[in-house]
């Protein structure tokens, strides 16, 4: 699986510098919720795998806030299906 770390030098530089890191989508969350750094991730929980990964039920909108891999902070909403 590719990930940031696959990226040019001058990406991951950026990468870590980064102050905060907004990742839309449920792909994102998937190849960067161990990443180190201040990452929020918003998607909606779409398959089985992810909603445990989650902590979320199936169909969550999810508003997940990470810093250095490790979530802190959950936010839920309803089933949107």
């Amino acid at each position: 699986m590719n990930t940031y770390l696959d990226c040019i030098p001058c990406f991951q530089r950026r990468f870590a510098q980064a102050a905060l890191i907004s990742a839309k989508g449920q792909g994102n969350f998937e190849t960067l919720s161990s990443a180190d750094g201040n990452l929020v991730f918003l998607f909606k929980v779409k398959c089985p795998v992810i909603a445990g990964h989650a902590g979320l039920p199936l169909g969550s909108l999810a508003l997940i806030h990470h810093v250095g891999g490790r979530p802190i902070r959950h936010a839920r909403q309803g089933n949107h299906s």
